[in-house]
């Protein structure tokens, strides 16, 4: 049975987990994170989330119709793996080791494709497509400017998909614990993307109630 967030704060509370010497809430170490992530379900051996990323991957390839994509905060891992069962030349990143390592032992032949790359400062081809989904919460404003910088100039994506989630959970230390630094509402959201020349579309992606698309303005 997996936890839900406040049975997961409970459970810390018991064993210390996500607390200092002083009992004060702090981050997930990236060990911890990795264990959050398989207590709460939130990777592929969760069929429910299994289904929202194989919806998800049928959307990007019947709506979106691209060919190519790279997602940062791949996490687990499991739209990597679905968007490649789509046909679609995908790549994906992330910062937690322990996390490439469970997809590289669940998905060997696509080792090559799931990059780990903390300060997202290697080289990456074009892509169609920039997937970010419950991942730049984490980030500092200063540290998305140049991430931002480097996908419109290198990357160069038609589209965007993009998630964050936008409340405060009435739990304050699991913001703490799961570090959650930049929390925005959609159109801070919609006005950052568009200083990089990103116009929010009409379309929602299929993932979260806040998820969206948008597409590269021309000229």
């Amino acid at each position: 049975m997996y936890k839900t967030i406040e049975q997961m704060c409970a459970y810390n509370r018991i064993i210390g987990r996500g607390y200092d010497v002083h009992g004060t809430p702090r981050p997930y170490d990236e060990r911890e994170f990795f264990q959050i992530v398989e207590e709460m379900g939130w990777n592929q051996n969760n069929p429910d989330y299994r289904c929202l990323f194989e919806g998800l991957a049928r959307y990007i390839k019947g709506f979106l119709e691209i060919t190519t994509s790279l997602e940062l905060g791949c996490g687990p891992g499991y739209l990597l793996d679905c968007l490649t069962k789509a046909g679609i030349e995908a790549v994906g990143v992330d910062a937690n080791p322990y996390s490439k390592k469970w997809f590289d032992d669940s998905f060997p032949a696509l080792s090559s494709r799931y990059v780990l790359d903390p300060t997202f400062s290697k080289h990456y081809e074009r892509a169609d497509l920039f997937i970010a989904i419950e991942c730049f919460e984490h980030i500092s404003d200063d540290l998305l400017a140049k991430i931002m910088e480097k996908v419109a100039r290198e990357i160069q994506p038609v589209f965007i998909i993009f998630s964050s989630t936008p409340f405060p959970h009435p739990q304050a230390e699991w913001d703490v614990q799961w570090g959650h630094i930049n929390l925005k509402q959609s159109p801070a959201w919609e006005a950052f993307f568009l200083r990089y020349g990103y116009a929010l579309a009409q379309e929602r992606p299929p993932v979260t109630a806040w998820a969206m698309l948008f597409k590269r303005v021309k000229g």
